[in-house]
């Protein structure tokens, strides 16, 4: 019963690319049937690997494909008129292709490159009738496979502000945990971990939905989505530098008010500019303090500094996105 369970939400995890690549496969490999294509079942082989992750990737390595599939049919006719159709010419066909696709960094299409120039050697004679044919064949597969995944429904803008919304309270959520970590003196993180992997998973959720809203500029949240990712990492620092933080010392308790606070001013707004000229407020105040006289004081007053300067620097990545945003208006 669990392993059905645990399959069952692998599948509705990814039931939309399962919905594409079956339906396309089946429907360029009957459309290419009905109209009386020789090699109509590699039509659906071909529109299956035409469906990728986005649909912008999908376009741009259709496109790509589509030049090497076009110089290959040119490349291939030309040597096998030449040389004939054996396994010379075709080998000599494998070898321009490869080189070529790493070359020109056409690398998607070479096997679809290398499927249809098969064809024309299997035949194993010149037919412009059959050229066309396979031409025909592959531009109705790849057609349907770019139409279908064009107008397939995918999320909206307004599931980019919840993903954006879900960025922020994941960051707040760090923010209370380092509080309380530092508060009770726990040495492990192993709820950061977790958020990490929520993180990861929001990531990957912004990019799938910008990379299928190809019409339209999505720029500000790929760069929200990255200053987040950036002052995520940060914290993990934090985290793992904090294990090392004693109750008993007063300037703890400073730090972790200020993280409470700061975890008060996450969000879409510039509220990072007044926390970061109180975090150099701290600074001087502790530059001012009197020098540590043991060594466990020196290593915590260190260590403090070090958790001082990566929050500033957390508030930084904030400040440096708006300079950029209000600049670009």
């Amino acid at each position: 019963m669990v392993l059905y369970t645990q399959n069952r939400g692998v599948i509705m995890k990814h039931i939309h690319p399962i919905i594409k690549l079956i339906t396309v496969t089946i429907l360029a490999t009957y459309v290419t049937y009905l109209l009386g294509i020789t090699n109509y079942l590699t039509a659906g082989i071909l529109a299956m690997i035409s469906i990728q992750k986005t649909k912008l990737l999908s376009f741009t390595i259709a496109g790509k494909r589509t030049i090497l599939v076009l110089a290959s049919l040119i490349v291939s006719s030309i040597l096998f008129i030449l040389l004939g159709y054996n396994f010379l010419a075709y080998s000599i066909f494998i070898i321009l292709v490869v080189i070529s696709s790493f070359q020109f960094n056409l690398q998607e299409g070479t096997i679809p490159s290398v499927v249809v120039v098969t064809h024309l050697f299997v035949l194993g004679e010149y037919s412009t009738v059959f050229i066309l044919e396979t031409g025909t064949m592959y531009f109705i597969s790849i057609g349907i496979a770019l139409l279908f995944n064009l107008f397939y429904p995918s999320e909206s803008n307004n599931a980019l502000d919840k993903y954006r919304k879900m960025l922020d309270s994941t960051i707040i959520e760090h923010l209370i945990y380092l509080k309380s970590k530092i508060e009770t003196q726990d040495v492990t993180c192993a709820f950061t971990h977790t958020l990490e992997k929520r993180i990861e998973s929001i990531l990957e959720r912004i990019n799938q939905i910008t990379g299928d809203l190809i019409m339209k500029n999505h720029q500000d949240i790929l760069r929200y989505s990255s200053m987040r990712s950036k002052q995520f990492d940060i914290l993990k620092n934090i985290c793992t530098q904090s294990d090392k933080l004693r109750s008993e010392y007063p300037q703890t308790g400073i730090i972790s008010s200020y993280l409470d606070e700061l975890s008060n001013k996450i969000g879409t707004k510039d509220l990072a500019t007044g926390k970061l000229e109180e975090i150099d407020i701290l600074l001087e105040q502790f530059k001012d303090q009197k020098l540590p006289i043991t060594r466990d004081e020196f290593e915590h007053r260190a260590i403090l500094y070090y958790i001082i300067l990566e929050i500033r620097q957390f508030l930084i990545l904030k400040i440096e996105y708006h300079n950029y945003s209000n600049n670009t208006l």
